[in-house]
């Protein structure tokens, strides 16, 4: 059996810079057909961030943390608590899965295009609206 994710970016779009990020609800995109993370099968990728899949014997750096906080109930990351339960569920900025990845040692020439255009995506939209205003909301079941 394969492990797969499911998976939102989540950009802080409506907070004033001089306000806390997320602060107000963000915009929020699904990734389920748009950059090919879903069905991508990179399990270094899981595993740095999930510690699903980790055929290492170091623990993920940062741990599950389930949904982040909001308002919006009508947002499509509650899409993730309904199909799972809520310690499935993760969510990391830029900076915290490149701290992640490196924590694993992942080799970032291995990784796959598809997780590559994801975090390119989030450092363009970080130089957009700041710096950990962007943020993947992921569930990786296997």
């Amino acid at each position: 059996m394969s492990a797969d994710i499911q998976a939102y970016l989540q950009i802080d779009d409506n907070t004033p810079a001089d306000l806390e990020p997320f602060t107000y609800d963000p915009s929020t995109w699904d990734l389920s057909s748009d950059l090919g993370l879903c069905g991508c099968k990179d399990y270094a990728f899981f595993a740095s961030i999930s510690g699903i899949r980790n055929v290492t014997d170091i623990s993920p750096l940062i741990a599950l943390r389930g949904l982040p906080q909001t308002n919006n109930t009508h947002d499509p990351i509650f899409q993730l608590s309904d199909d799972l339960d809520d310690s499935a569920v993760g969510w990391l900025t830029l900076g915290e899965i490149q701290a992640a990845m490196d924590h694993m040692s992942v080799d970032r020439t291995l990784i796959t295009s598809h997780v590559m255009r994801v975090l390119e995506c989030m450092a363009t939209l970080e130089r957009l609206v700041g710096k950990d205003r962007v943020r993947l909301v992921f569930s990786v079941h296997d």
